[in-house]
C-alpha cells in the first residue's frame, strides 16, 4: 500500500514563547547547511495568517513547517511526493526525518513531544477517511512506529469523512 503524501506532526512540549524571525533565520541556516534531509529550495513567512502554517520549510518532496493549525502548536513533517516505497516504510523515513529536524529544533530551546504524534494521510485516493482503510492503515504505522520510536497505539482521529484519514499516535517517544 501507498500514499504519498502525508503529514506528520509533533505538539510542542510546552506552551513556548516562539521568536518566528529567529526561526526563519534557523531555517534559513538549515537550507545553507543542508542540515534537513531533503532538497530545501525557501523559507515562507505565514505569521501574519492566524492559526495558521507559521513559519515553512519548503522543499521539493516534504517540507517541515512551526505550525499553529487550530490554535495547536507544534512542528509539522509534509511528505508531499512518493517515495515509491510501501506506506510503513515512507512513515518510517518521515518519523526519522522529523525526529532530526526536532532534535535540532531542541537544540534550538524548542522542545516537541515526540510521545504523541498526528499522521494525516492527505492522499484521499489511495486512502480514503474509512473504516476500512484505517484497518488497513494500524498494523502499518504501528510497525514503522515501533522501529522508530518504540511501541506505540495508534487511534483514529473522527474528522469530517470527506477530510483526510488521520491518526493520534501515543507512545513512549
Amino acid at each position: 500500500m501507498q500514499a504519498h503524501r502525508f503529514t506528520i506532526k509533533y505538539p510542542f512540549k510546552d506552551s513556548p514563547d516562539i521568536d518566528l524571525e529567529a526561526v526563519t533565520n534557523l531555517f534559513h541556516k538549515w537550507i545553507q547547511e543542508d542540515a534537513v534531509d531533503g532538497l530545501l529550495l525557501d523559507v515562507a513567512d505565514y505569521k501574519h495568517v492566524p492559526a495558521g502554517p507559521g513559519i515553512m520549510l519548503v522543499g521539493d518532496k516534504v517540507e517541515y513547517n512551526l505550525d499553529f493549525e487550530n490554535d495547536e502548536p507544534g512542528f509539522l513533517y509534509i511528505r508531499k511526493r512518493a517515495l515509491d516505497v510501501e506506506l510503513e516504510d515512507e512513515v518510517k523515513v518521515g518519523l526519522e526525518r522529523i525526529n532530526k529536524a526536532a532534535s535540532l529544533l531542541t537544540d534550538f530551546g524548542l522542545s516537541v513531544d515526540t510521545t504523541q504524534a498526528q499522521i494525516t494521510f492527505r492522499d484521499r485516493l489511495r486512502l480514503p477517511n474509512t473504516a476500512e482503510a484505517f484497518t488497513k492503515v494500524v498494523p502499518l504505522v504501528a510497525e514503522a512506529v515501533a522501529q522508530v520510536n518504540g511501541a506505540a497505539t495508534v487511534s483514529r482521529v473522527e474528522n469530517d469523512a470527506r477530510g483526510p484519514l488521520t491518526v493520534q499516535v501515543t507512545g513512549k517517544g
